[in-house]
């Protein structure tokens, strides 16, 4: 490839590379052939398959729905201006974080906005994950990771911790797993205390 990869997202037959300013590269996982698609003028930093198709947000702030086959846009929905740096997918819902500091649910099925919080996190934030009846977010920058009510997008709980710019979390059974610039190794936040 001869430009970044800013999302990547895979299935059981097809690695999608979202490209610098609007492309998709799909790797077949068989035979490794490369297509090339246009699918917007906005680069497009969070990628999600979704049955037959891709959800995609841009740094232009909308979200996208394409065909999976033909990279046609079937939905788009416009949240604002900024950057939608962040998608979780929960069953029929998506979770989706702007740069603008709102959280947004929305419906997959009818692509509509279902629930807003705005000024989630004052810098920009990640939906990394679901813990029962919580949609967890986590921003660096602030050292902030905040649980919502999965349904209404209410605050229920927010631990602060040490983090720096950057990192990684995952989300499994009772723990979530922490990797940030500050942390030596991986640190571990028990979630049902």
């Amino acid at each position: 490839m001869s430009s970044d990869i800013c999302g990547i997202a895979v299935d059981d037959d097809t690695i999608f590379c979202s490209i610098r300013n609007g492309k998709i590269i799909t790797l077949d996982r068989q035979s490794y052939l490369l297509k090339e698609f246009v699918v917007s003028e906005s680069s497009m930093w969070s990628i999600k398959t979704y049955d037959n198709y891709m959800i995609c947000g841009t740094v232009d702030g909308e979200l996208l729905l394409l065909d999976k086959t033909a990279f046609s846009i079937e939905k788009r929905l416009v949240l604002g201006k900024k950057n939608i740096g962040s998608l979780y997918i929960d069953g029929e819902t998506i979770y989706v974080a702007s740069h603008d500091g709102r959280l947004f649910k929305i419906d997959i099925k009818s692509f509509e906005i279902e629930s807003l919080t705005k000024n989630a996190h004052k810098k920009m934030f990640h939906c990394v994950g679901v813990y029962g009846d919580m949609l967890v977010t986590v921003s660096f920058p602030c050292s902030e990771i905040t649980l919502w009510n999965k349904d209404t997008l209410e605050k229920t709980r927010e631990i602060n911790t040490p983090l720096k710019l950057s990192g990684c979390i995952h989300i499994e059974n009772d723990f979530m797993y922490i990797c940030s610039r500050n942390i030596l190794g991986i640190d571990r936040i028990k979630l049902n205390e």
